[in-house]
C-alpha cells in the first residue's frame, strides 16, 4: 500500500529541455509517473550552419513510501511467571506487545511444578475461556489479557 503522496521529478538531466512537468497517477497500490524531456534546440549560426549541443537525456524518478500489506504469522512463545492465588478474585492484567494478535494460548501449573496443568486459548472472536479454575480474559482493543485462578 502506498503511504502518502508519491512525487516525480527529472534528475541527472544533461542538455535537456523539459517539455512538461512530471505528473503522478496514484491509487492505493500503484503509482505511475509520466513526463517528457527532449534535447536542447539547435544552435543556429550564419550561412545555415547549425550545431546540435548533444545530450538531451535524464532520469524520471518516482519517489514515495510503500507499506507491505502481506501478512506473516509467527508463533511467539513467552513465559510470564506470575503468582496467582485463590485469595484474590480479581484477574492479574498483562499488557501485550503492539502486534496484530490472532490467538493466545495460556497455561497455568502449580508453583511446585507437579500436578495438573490447565491450558486454554482466547481469540479476538472468543475473548473469554476457562480450563477448570484457570480463567483468561482477552481485551484486544487494549492489548491486554487478564488471568485468574479461582
Amino acid at each position: 500500500m502506498i503511504v502518502g503522496q508519491a512525487t516525480a521529478a527529472f534528475q541527472n538531466a544533461d542538455n535537456a529541455k523539459i517539455v512538461g512537468a512530471p505528473t503522478v497517477q496514484q491509487t492505493d497500490h500503484t503509482a505511475i509517473a509520466t513526463g517528457q524531456i527532449r534535447g536542447l534546440d539547435y544552435q543556429s549560426f550564419g550561412l545555415g550552419i547549425r550545431n546540435c549541443p548533444g545530450g538531451g537525456h535524464g532520469e524520471l524518478v518516482l519517489a514515495g513510501s510503500f507499506r507491505s500489506t502481506a501478512k506473516h504469522e509467527q508463533a511467539i512463545e513467552r513465559t510470564l511467571p506470575n503468582e496467582l492465588t485463590t485469595a484474590n478474585s480479581e484477574p492479574v492484567w498483562i499488557s501485550l506487545p503492539d502486534f496484530e494478535i490472532s490467538n493466545i494460548k495460556a497455561s497455568c501449573k502449580l508453583k511446585s511444578g507437579t500436578g495438573h496443568e490447565w491450558t486454554t486459548s482466547v481469540t479476538t472472536a472468543q475473548t473469554n475461556a476457562s480450563d477448570g479454575p484457570f480463567h483468561v480474559i482477552y481485551v484486544p482493543e487494549k492489548k491486554q489479557i487478564g488471568i485468574s485462578y479461582q
